[in-house]
């Protein structure tokens, strides 16, 4: 609903600063497609084609450099990849507070202490149980989309 999302941007204060920049690396994968695809539909709620724009950064470990050292002033693109087939795989590196790939800088003390007491629980079904109740955290709180 293209009206109601506009209202819905407007009573938000509107895009800071005008211009909503997603920043991506070039290098790898069809990242310019889909967010390109993103920035046209926030272009067509504004009726603005520069309300939002991509930011292309060459290669990968530049733009790892970026995120990394905090240089990114908006959004950027981000990834994981499953290592094995468990919750905390996603849950702990990404939104742990000081976890290594915390890119956002992300804290909640609910969501580690939950993290915590699923890693020390030795019941593998009881453990998801908590992972899960860690990511409902993650939902109400919504550190990335």
């Amino acid at each position: 609903n293209k009206a109601e999302a506009k209202k819905l941007i407007d009573e938000g204060g509107g895009i800071p600063g005008g211009q909503l920049k997603i920043s991506y690396n070039a290098d790898t994968g069809s990242h310019k497609e889909w967010v390109d695809a993103v920035c046209n539909s926030i272009n067509n709620v504004m009726g603005n084609n520069q309300a939002c724009v991509g930011g292309a950064v060459g290669t990968f470990a530049d733009f790892r450099n970026q995120v990394s050292t905090q240089k990114m002033t908006g959004p950027w693109r981000a990834g994981w990849q499953m290592d094995y087939p468990l919750i905390q795989n996603f849950l702990q590196p990404l939104y742990y507070t000081n976890a290594p790939s915390n890119d956002g800088k992300w804290t909640n003390k609910k969501f580690d202490d939950l993290v915590d007491r699923a890693n020390a629980e030795t019941d593998k079904a009881k453990a998801i149980t908590t992972f899960q109740d860690a990511e409902k955290v993650l939902v109400e709180q919504m550190p990335s989309i």
